[in-house]
């Protein structure tokens, strides 16, 4: 869904159901300004881009040969038992491309953390405030006057560290989320 229908198509409803989360007459819990706010879209695949995951882990299960499932059943497994033991650990490549990707666009993505986020400081709320805020750690003065070239290398400094993490998982990782991108048919 979310490939065809934008996030901003949706932000009020998604609003309304992360402040007034729960089961309507039993009870309430107010998710705004909370971590699950984004943990909980992501993890149900109803997050930023999910409509790709589903298709990557489609992609990837279509490729898998149909006697795998067929033998699983000859040794007495359960549809939930073949998953377990014979199709998801085939599909290892499938997950961690799955993950790295969820990863990224969680990262530093900038719409859900100023959608649902007032007091939190996540990495994209920091970005937007941080000629201001070094202003204030390095020289106790908000209305200090820097150069925009000094402003501008202050923010590719912010940039560069915040990519950081993503970039170090991606290089330790890079093998097998090439895999999982061939192994799911996404690459021609």
């Amino acid at each position: 869904m979310m490939i065809l229908v934008p996030p901003q198509v949706i932000a009020l409803p998604l609003y309304t159901q992360f402040r007034y989360f729960g089961i309507k007459g039993l009870f309430t819990v107010n998710l705004i300004d909370s971590r699950l706010t984004m943990y909980l879209p992501a993890m149900t695949a109803n997050g930023i881009r999910a409509g790709l995951m589903i298709l990557i882990f489609r992609q990837f299960f279509k490729g898998l040969p149909r006697e795998l499932e067929d033998a699983a059943y000859i040794d007495g497994c359960g549809p939930f038992m073949t998953f377990v033991r014979v199709m998801a650990p085939n599909a290892a490549s499938a997950f961690l491309t799955v993950f790295l990707f969820s990863v990224v666009w969680y990262w530093n993505d900038y719409y859900v953390s100023t959608t649902f986020f007032t007091n939190n400081k996540t990495i994209a709320l920091m970005l937007t405030n941080l000629d201001s805020q070094l202003k204030i750690k390095l020289f106790d003065d908000p209305t200090l006057q820097i150069s925009p070239r000094e402003q501008i290398v202050w923010k590719e400094a912010g940039c560069l560290l915040s990519i950081a993490p993503v970039l170090l998982l991606y290089v330790c990782l890079q093998k097998h989320f090439t895999e999982g991108i061939e192994r799911s048919g996404l690459v021609g």
